[in-house]
């Protein structure tokens, strides 16, 4: 959106684009969703806890 905004000659930064964008509703492109490393919800089975833990 910014971009668009210089091209078109409308001197503006990224910050007043942003608080812009956000009262009208408009969200900017995402890059890409980052990796699942853990599913806790979806993981039903789970290995048995093998260490030996003592009370002290």
């Amino acid at each position: 959106m910014w971009h668009a905004l210089r091209r078109d000659g409308i001197a503006i930064g990224h910050e007043q684009t942003a608080k812009l964008m956000q009262q009208v509703g408009l969200t900017g492109k995402t890059k890409g969703k980052s990796p699942v490393t853990t599913r806790n919800k979806l993981c039903i089975w789970r290995a048995a806890d093998r260490a030996v833990r003592l009370p002290k």
